[in-house]
C-alpha cells in the first residue's frame, strides 16, 4: 500500500477503512505513523476474537451469488482473483499472529482517529473498539446503537461522511465520495478523491437500516434501564423491611428461608447497579432474568397448581415471567464487550415478555376483580376500560411475539404502562405509604414499562417493525 501511495505521489494521506479496509489502515498507521494524518476505522479490530473465526472460515461459501456477480464486474482477474481474495479472508480464521495489535503498538498511532462500530456486530465485540479508543492517543469512539457489522452504509453514508469529517477534520472534503462508490469496493482498493483516500473491503452495500448515535444507549433505552433499576432498588428495600413476610414465600424445602429473603434483596441491589453500568449490564441483566425464571419455577408454578382458581396467583406468576423476559430483553440489548459471545437464549426474552402480556390481557376478561385496578370508584366506565385494556394487552403482546409492528407495539406498551404507573399506582402508593402492596404492584408496572422501552429501542427498523 505504501508503494502504491509512493507511485501516486502521496507522501501523507487521510483514510476511511470499512471492515477489512479498517484492518488494512490499522497496521499502516502503526508502521509509518508519520504518513497517516487521520483515519476513520469502521468495524475494524485489533485482533480476531473467537466469535469471528467461524464466520470468517465459512464466508466464501456463504457469499451470495449476486455479490459474487458484482465482484466479477470489478475484478479484471476474474474468478481466480476473487477466489484468491476470499481465500485470504478464510485463512485469517486460523491465523493468530498476523493480526494482534497490543496496547503499546496502538499507542504509536499519531493520526486523528475515529473508531466506529455497531453494538450488535457479530464479528467484533464492542469491547475491542473500547480498548482501541483507550490505547490510541488521539482517538474518538462512536458506537452505533442496534447496528451490525455495517453500521453506517446505505442511506446513512452521507450523514456518516459529514460526521466523520467533523470528528477527524479530514481535509479532502468527505462529501465528495458518493455512497454507491464508497460502499462497494474490492479487496483493499484505494480510491484517491479530493485528497481523501478511501479503503474498502469485500462488501456489497447495506443489508439493514442502521441508527446513528453518539452513545451506546439511546435515550429511551437509558430511561428504560433507569426504570428497571429504580424498581429493583424498591424490591431490595422491601426484602429487608419485610424479610419475615418474604421468607414465608420461600419454599419449605429450602433451609434458611430468612437468609434467602435477604440474599435476594442484595441481589436486587447488585442487579440495579450492574444494569446502570454499561460494561456490567449484560451479565447483570442475564442473571436477573435467570433469578426471575427460578422464581417462576420454584415459587409461582407450585402455588398456581395448588390454587389454580386464584387469579392473583396467576397474575403474580405472569408478572415474574414478564420480569424474566424484560431482564433478558435488557441483556440482549446491551453491547457485547471484549471476548464476550452473545447468549442465544436471550432471544427468548422478547417472546416470554410478549406471552406474559397476552396472559394479562386474557385475565382482564375472566377476572372481574381487575376492574378495581382501572381507577377509583368515581372513574367512569371502569368495566369498559378493563376490557379495552385487555384487548390492548393481547394485541400488543401478539404483535411483539409475531414481529409485526413490534416496535410500535412496544412503544405503545411502554407509554401505557407508564400512564398506569403515574395515574393509578402513584396515587395508591401516596394514600398507603406504609402498605407494601401498592409499592410492589406499582414498581412491577414501572419495571415492565422499562422493559418495553428497552425493547422498542432495540428492535431494528425493518419492514413490519
Amino acid at each position: 500500500m505504501f508503494a502504491l501511495l509512493d507511485h501516486l505521489g502521496m507522501e501523507t494521506f487521510e483514510g476511511i477503512g470499512v471492515s477489512g479496509g479498517g484492518n488494512v489502515l490499522l497496521p499502516m498507521a502503526t508502521k509509518l505513523p508519520e504518513r497517516v494524518k487521520a483515519t476513520v476505522l469502521v468495524s475494524a479490530t485489533s485482533y480476531f476474537p473467537a466469535q469471528a473465526r467461524p464466520i470468517m472460515r465459512t464466508y466464501p461459501e456463504r457469499l451470495p451469488a449476486e455479490e459474487r456477480k458484482s465482484l466479477r464486474r470489478r475484478h479484471p482477474g476474474g474468478d481466480a482473483q476473487i477466489e484468491g481474495l476470499l481465500a485470504s479472508t478464510k485463512a485469517f480464521a486460523d491465523s493468530y499472529d498476523d493480526k494482534n495489535f497490543t496496547p503499546s503498538c496502538l499507542r504509536r498511532i499519531t493520526a486523528r482517529t475515529l473508531i466506529v462500530q455497531g453494538d450488535r456486530d457479530p464479528l467484533y465485540p464492542v469491547g475491542i473498539s473500547v480498548g482501541m479508543a483507550r490505547d490510541i492517543p488521539r482517538s474518538s469512539l462512536w458506537i452505533v446503537p442496534s447496528a451490525g457489522h455495517e453500521p453506517v452504509t446505505g442511506e446513512r453514508w452521507p450523514e456518516f461522511l459529514k460526521t466523520a469529517g467533523g470528528a477527524t477534520r479530514l481535509s479532502g472534503g468527505l462529501t465528495t465520495i458518493s455512497p454507491s462508490r464508497s460502499t462497494r469496493g474490492c479487496g483493499a482498493r484505494w480510491s484517491p478523491c479530493s485528497g481523501l483516500t478511501h479503503v474498502d473491503c469485500l462488501r456489497s452495500g447495506c443489508r439493514m437500516k442502521t441508527t446513528l448515535g453518539l452513545a451506546i444507549m439511546d435515550k429511551s433505552q437509558t430511561v428504560g434501564r433507569i426504570f428497571v433499576a429504580v424498581s429493583l432498588v424498591v424490591f431490595g428495600v422491601q426484602h429487608f423491611l419485610y424479610g419475615g413476610f418474604v421468607a414465608g414465600l420461600v419454599p419449605a424445602f429450602m433451609p434458611g428461608r430468612l437468609f434467602w429473603a435477604y440474599f435476594v434483596g442484595v441481589a436486587f441491589f447488585a442487579a440495579a447497579a450492574g444494569i446502570l453500568y454499561e460494561e456490567m449490564a449484560r451479565p447483570a441483566a442475564t442473571m436477573l432474568g435467570v433469578m426471575f425464571f427460578l422464581f417462576v419455577v420454584l415459587l409461582h408454578v407450585p402455588r398456581i397448581v395448588t390454587h389454580s382458581r386464584d387469579g392473583n396467583e396467576w397474575t403474580s406468576g405472569f408478572v415474574a415471567l414478564a420480569m424474566c423476559g424484560g431482564a433478558w430483553i435488557l441483556a440482549s440489548a446491551s453491547p457485547l464487550y471484549e471476548r464476550e459471545i452473545a447468549d442465544p437464549f436471550l432471544k427468548f426474552g422478547r417472546y416470554i415478555f410478549a406471552m406474559a402480556f397476552v396472559a394479562f390481557g386474557i385475565q382482564h376478561f375472566f377476572d372481574p376483580r381487575l376492574t378495581i385496578r382501572v381507577g377509583p370508584p368515581s372513574f367512569p366506565g371502569r368495566p369498559i376500560w378493563m376490557y379495552l385494556t385487555g384487548i390492548f394487552f393481547v394485541l400488543a403482546g401478539s404483535a411483539i411475539f409475531l414481529g409485526k409492528k413490534a416496535r410500535i407495539a412496544a412503544k405503545l406498551l411502554g407509554a401505557a404502562t407508564l400512564l398506569f404507573f403515574l395515574l393509578l399506582h402513584i396515587p395508591r402508593i401516596a394514600a398507603e405509604l406504609h402498605n407494601p402492596g401498592p409499592w410492589t404492584s406499582g414498581f412491577e408496572v414501572l419495571a415492565l414499562c422499562g422493559g418495553a422501552l428497552v425493547l422498542a429501542s432495540s428492535l431494528q427498523r425493518e419492514g413490519g417493525e
